[in-house]
């Protein structure tokens, strides 16, 4: 991915909606994103553990779920209590999704 593709993903993603291999991501804080998961019927959530800081040392918890295409995700530093109606599964490595 060239340069100026980084840019412009970077500036539509401070707005908090990006787009990636054609699908939007809308990020939402972590309470807003517990209460999205609430009001789905039978949510799949993607749950990875990354690092973050210039020393990489901090864990994040990233939450991802696809909806009609869309990608709605989440980073927290704590792990977040999901509704025992969400099916969540959880992935080994980090997402390799740009900007999640």
């Amino acid at each position: 991915m060239n340069i100026l593709w980084w840019c412009i993903l970077g500036l539509l993603h401070a707005e908090g909606i990006s787009r990636f291999l054609d699908r939007i991501l809308i990020e939402l804080s972590p309470s807003d994103f517990v209460k999205f998961i609430e009001g789905r019927e039978k949510p799949v959530v993607i749950h990875a553990r990354g690092k973050k800081g210039v020393l990489k040392s901090k864990v994040v918890h990233k939450y991802v779920v696809f909806i009609e295409g869309a990608i709605v995700f989440c980073r927290s530093e704590e792990e977040l209590e999901l509704p025992d109606k969400a099916q969540v599964i959880d992935v080994k490595d980090d997402l390799g999704y740009p900007g999640i």
